[in-house]
């Protein structure tokens, strides 16, 4: 009880949004779904959305979601060496996760986690790129990534929200 009272008791605080960066933190290869991560995390730092801390964060199978604070300053441009160690991630009621990047295998990994956001009040939203494995399975070398992302879209059903890069997704998703 007394965890749930800490979270309608944070009224007044600054709202966060975080954003899944998992797969840029670790690596970046240069994809499309890559390139949008890029650019919305560069607006949103920028230019935050209004009572909003804008929060990159990441995660792996071993790891809980973290800050991706060094992530972070090095994406600036800032001097990482200054930087507290990436801790894990608090939140309270209000605050919003957009999954901006798309790492199948963690996500999935973390879908208490997600559910536990979800029941602690806080808004959870996936990107969805492209229904591509499941339409066209023939196309893709593991024949396991259409399971696999079928898994993932049913994890996103039970989220707040899917947000579509196109109405050609949005529409084959519905």
């Amino acid at each position: 009880i007394a965890e749930h009272i800490a979270l309608n008791e944070s009224q007044g605080i600054r709202r966060q949004l975080f954003l899944d960066v998992s797969e840029l933190s670790r690596q970046d290869a240069g994809t499309g779904v890559q390139r949008v991560v890029r650019g919305y995390l560069q607006n949103l730092l920028l230019d935050p959305p209004k009572d909003f801390e804008v929060r990159p964060v990441y995660a792996s199978h071993s790891e809980a979601y973290r800050y991706a604070k060094k992530f972070t300053a090095d994406f600036l441009g800032q001097e990482a060496s200054t930087v507290n160690e990436d801790t894990e991630v608090c939140w309270q009621r209000g605050d919003i996760f957009l999954a901006l990047d798309c790492q199948h295998h963690v996500q999935l990994h973390h879908k208490e986690f997600f559910r536990r956001l979800q029941s602690d009040g806080v808004i959870v939203k996936f990107v969805v790129y492209d229904l591509l494995p499941i339409q066209y399975p023939e196309l893709f070398f593991d024949p396991a990534l259409a399971t696999l992302h079928a898994e993932w879209l049913g994890m996103v059903a039970k989220s707040d929200g899917a947000i579509c890069i196109s109405q050609a997704t949005a529409d084959a998703l519905e």
